[in-house]
């Protein structure tokens, strides 16, 4: 039994026998609802089937989980919009005889901003024979509501869709073997259509059914989370250890590790605070007989004051506020184990267990860990023990952010974001050769253009966001693609491109004064900036959102020369020239550096990296403002995420200085408790967010200088810059095999996979490599 992953160069081809599934017009299935049957349905066909392979392939609105004989098979879709609405195929291979499909189907109310929704539906297609027996719209479908399930208040983890109190009854237990009361015909609402048909937008027929791009989410079993706390307090209570039930630890503990269960009598209540370890994506299971609720509420870190943001040492929970999110479990007697409709996050878990009339005993509570399937490939190892330390950390960070979307944080939002994706897919694509995901960002961005020329800041999503900066980077994300990823690629989305250039190229003035575009012009969430935009970002003249408009378009310029259209470089170049040249008004000769607005007192590192990075700056200047950039002690620092920005002049202009004193804030997390990269420096609301992995990606590209020399990384510049370190040695995972590089003081050692030439710099002097090149 396999779920089927489709081929990436033609995505309506199948992957096992290269036939078409059903590209032109209307499926041979159509979509389906149940009537009257609120936010959760179950849906079963019973079936007779000869034997062999069965293939049938599955959609919904929201989402699904898919049972065979009671077997769980697959959850999805994959998450996508209207015009790219995925279906999942999965190979049954089954004897002959009698079988049961049946499908779990919600579609929530207050559904997470990522998932897009209409309306509840089902949607199931086979092939061959198994058309007449399984296809909806035609076959004898039933469905009925799934009661159980209640959403509930999602509380400060306002993009993460609804919570639920889901009630273990017989019926709940006995829906994935399609058992209960009250099955009655589906409801057929329209044909499943591939591609539009003219239909008025809200009937189903605006679905545009796409394979799926991605593996299966990765899903783990993990036992063994540890009690920190037990008491009776109350649930505002700060914890204190003189609360602490400690005569109850070892019984609550064998729960937890699957070696015993826990009787409570009746009317008894406890509050257990859980560690997990370590920052989770996961699906909690609850294992319970008799009466009563388990509300299990998840928390990153606990609180210095019972409604402030303020966290201390992240591991810490002695005279602290727990506040949390979580879902409600109510257990009505029969045994069985309930989870979630949706994954939870976080570092610590709060049981609320209130056992009922009768005896409530807990049989067992595990977590089925889930997240985008990353297999690690790189290495890397230097003299800075703490650095290299923090890995863990940022590839745990990168994971907890990865699922069928990169997110921002997993716990608040839940969102792609422009800004911090970009950053997610350098550092994947540096760990790993698998690129699907990060393809499927570029993608997924390119989708939601507007009339106006403008990206959405955060796509998939239902809740539309405008941060213009974040439109000028994605120019940026796909000229990454085109050196570390699928040129072809590149080529699909140049209209993107061009529009989001024009839009951008007509708020510069004839005097290279950047207008400012409505919005959010976020750049980084510097403390002395409002909501995290710079100096003039709403008003104009902005000279950080000026030389970010110049990079861009120098960018695109060089996109515009691998296509082939010199006319369209040479118009961009000449903007970012006129930008550069209306920067001037913020130049101060005095300082060598640039305002961040004309007539202003304010400086930044941002200005000054993007200024640098444009490559427009005469080579005098540039060298005055590296100075400056190391020295001055009272410009506005670039945080988690932009410092990204700024180890990337020290690459381009071989100023480790500039980067490796930054790596401390990495390697000191682990002594605050953190287990995964937080938003930004303290007071920081997410604890775990992806931006900042980049260092996985520098720690490669930076100091080791690995960068590709043409598109499709067809070749590799190799430009050590270890600065301080006495050695370092790392592997990047290219698709032609493993590129190695090892240096220990003058010393080192290069290896590149067989057919991808190279090029050696050290001092300034070039050496082609080719196989292995010791020095």
């Amino acid at each position: 039994m396999r779920r089927l992953i489709p081929s990436a160069s033609d995505p309506f081809k199948h992957p096992l026998n290269g036939q078409q599934v059903w590209t032109r017009g209307c499926w041979p299935a159509s979509w389906v609802d149940c009537p009257a049957s609120g936010e959760v349905a179950l849906f079963r066909r019973r079936f007779a089937w000869p034997g062999g392979v069965l293939r049938i392939h599955l959609s919904a609105d929201q989402r699904y989980q898919a049972f065979i004989d009671g077997e769980h098979i697959g959850r999805g879709p994959e998450r996508g919009d209207l015009g790219q609405w995925h279906y999942e195929s999965h190979d049954l291979d089954l004897p002959a005889g009698e079988h049961l499909l049946v499908a779990r189907v919600w579609c929530l109310a207050e559904a997470p901003f990522a998932q897009l929704t209409q309306r509840l539906g089902w949607l199931c297609a086979a092939e061959g024979v198994a058309k007449e027996l399984l296809n909806t719209g035609s076959a004898g479908w039933e469905c009925r509501p799934e009661r159980a399930w209640r959403s509930i208040e999602r509380g400060v983890a306002w993009g993460c869709g609804s919570k639920v109190e889901v009630t273990v009854d017989q019926d709940l237990l006995d829906g994935p073997r399609g058992g209960g009361l009250g099955w009655v015909p589906v409801r057929v609402l329209g044909a499943a259509n591939v591609r539009w048909h003219g239909r008025e937008a809200g009937q189903r027929g605006t679905y545009q059914l796409t394979p799926a791009t991605l593996p299966p989410q990765e899903e783990v079993v993990m036992r063994g989370a540890r009690v920190r706390h037990i008491s009776t307090a109350a649930i505002d209570a700060p914890v204190r250890s003189a609360d602490h039930l400690s005569a109850e630890t070892a019984a609550w503990q064998s729960v937890l590790d699957g070696t015993g269960r826990l009787e409570l009598p009746p009317g008894t209540r406890r509050l257990v605070l859980l560690d997990l370890g370590h920052y989770r994506c996961a699906y909690p299971e609850v294992t319970a007989s008799g009466t009563g609720r388990i509300r299990a509420e998840w928390s990153e870190a606990l609180f210095t004051l019972p409604d402030g943001d303020r966290k201390s040492d992240r591991a810490a929970i002695e005279g602290l506020w727990f506040r949390g999110v979580g879902d409600t479990f109510v257990f009505t007697g029969p045994a069985g184990t309930a989870s979630t409709l949706w994954w939870e996050s976080g570092r610590f878990v709060r049981l609320l267990v209130e056992s009922g009339e009768r005896p409530l005993v807990v049989q067992g509570l595990a977590w089925r860990e889930t997240g985008y399937p990353l297999r690690v490939e790189a290495a890397w190892a230097s003299g800075d023990a703490g650095f290299d330390s923090s890995s863990d950390l940022m590839v745990r960070v990168l994971r907890r952010c990865a699922h069928e979307a990169f997110m921002d944080c997993p716990y608040y939002e839940q969102l792609q974001y422009i800004g911090d994706t970009r950053l997610e897919c350098l550092a994947m694509r540096s760990l790993t050769r698998d690129h699907r995901l990060a393809d499927k960002a570029l993608s997924s961005f390119a989708w939601s253009l507007d009339y106006r020329g403008l990206l959405c800041s955060r796509y998939p999503s239902r809740h539309e966001q405008n941060i213009p900066t974040f439109s000028m980077l994605w120019i940026g994300m796909l000229h990454d693609v085109l050196l570390y990823g699928d040129p072809a690629l590149v080529r699909a989305h140049l209209g993107c491109m061009r529009s989001v250039r024009e839009t951008a190229r007509a708020r510069v003035g004839a005097d290279g004064v950047v207008a400012s575009e409505p919005g959010w012009n976020f750049v980084d969430w510097v403390p002395s900036w409002r909501d995290g935009e710079p100096p003039g970002a709403e008003t104009g003249g902005s000279s950080v959102v000026a030389w970010l408009l110049a990079c861009a378009l120098m960018q695109s310029a060089e996109l515009e020369d691998w296509a082939g259209e010199p006319a369209l470089a040479e118009r961009d170049r000449a903007t970012a020239r006129r930008i550069a040249a209306g920067c001037e008004a913020c130049w101060d000769d005095t300082r060598s550096l640039y305002r961040d607005l004309a007539g202003a007192s304010t400086y930044s590192e941002h200005a000054q990296v993007m200024a640098l990075l444009s490559g427009l700056l005469p080579a005098e200047r540039a060298a005055r403002m590296l100075d400056r950039l190391a020295s001055d002690p009272d410009l506005a620092r670039t945080t988690v995420y932009f410092s990204h920005y700024l180890f990337e002049v020290a690459a381009r202009f071989r100023r480790p200085e500039l980067m490796l004193p930054r790596l401390s804030f990495w390697s000191g997390l682990a002594g605050q408790g953190f287990t995964t990269v937080p938003e930004a420096p303290e007071p920081s609301r997410s604890d775990c967010h992806a931006w900042g992995a980049h260092p996985l990606y520098h720690r490669l590209a930076s100091i080791l200088g690995i960068r590709p020399a043409a598109p499709g990384f067809t070749a590799v510049r190799i430009a050590p810059m270890l600065g301080t370190l006495e050695h370092a040695s790392g592997t990047w995972p290219h698709p032609l095999g493993d590129i190695r590089v090892e240096v220990r003081g003058a010393h080192g050692r290069v290896t590149l996979p067989p057919g991808l030439p190279g090029t050696l710099v050290l001092a300034g002097v070039e050496r082609a490599i080719s196989g292995t090149l010791i020095w």
